[in-house]
């Protein structure tokens, strides 16, 4: 395995605004940030600094979804779940890809909602990840009947982002460092963000392919 150690660097430009301040290559093996510097040159203004990463193993989650199943108002109530009832968290009970094929998509989750006449709507409240559009989910009532609604993706989502620092305030002329490493897989992204321009971003790299 072959290593070498990069240095990323970002002059933020635009305040309140994710800027990418490295990308992990999608040719790599892995890539290991050893130290990252965030530091403020304002001379009397603090700085709030956030740090993601954006997960490219969690991306193509459930952006939205279209109801496919027969409601009350279509005039079929055979389809009906139990009424008046919520539930939240609730997966999927299978997924089948545009071949009609079952996939490994996962982890989509829904808060659920049942009218007086038990007709069900949908909030994704985890977008899960390996989905695509027109993939068919199928959920089973949590409640008292046995019936189930089938879900179109419409859109899907791009890749999770994980916060690693949430507006971490940085004195004026003061420099924050983050002295433990952060594992990266490829095409993994690390992105900063700041309250104002007058400041400057810095990362140790390691990367090994």
């Amino acid at each position: 395995m072959a290593s070498s150690f990069k240095n990323a660097h970002r002059a933020i430009e635009q305040a309140n605004t994710d800027e990418v301040l490295y990308a992990a290559g999608n040719t790599l093996t892995a890539a290991i940030i050893h130290a990252c510097y965030f530091a403020n040159k304002h001379v009397t203004a603090t700085c709030s600094v956030t740090l993601k990463i954006a997960d490219d193993s969690n991306k193509n989650g459930v952006g939205s979804v279209a109801d496919a199943t027969p409601t009350t108002g279509e005039g079929n109530l055979s389809g009906a779940w139990e009424a008046g009832k919520s539930w939240t968290n609730i997966l999927q009970t299978s997924v089948v890809d545009n071949n009609g094929t079952i996939a490994t998509s996962s982890d989509v989750k829904f808060s659920i909602l049942t009218d007086s006449s038990g007709l069900p709507t949908f909030t994704i409240t985890t977008p899960g990840k390996n989905y695509g559009q027109n993939y068919v989910i199928t959920v089973t009532d949590p409640g008292s009947t046995s019936n189930t609604a089938t879900l179109t993706v419409l859109t899907v989502t791009g890749a999770l982002d994980m916060t690693i620092l949430q507006q971490v305030p940085v004195p004026p002329n003061t420099t924050l460092s983050l002295d433990k490493p952060l594992n990266l897989a490829p095409s993994d992204v690390v992105k900063v963000q700041t309250t104002h321009t007058s400041a400057e971003v810095f990362a140790s790299v390691l990367e090994q392919s």
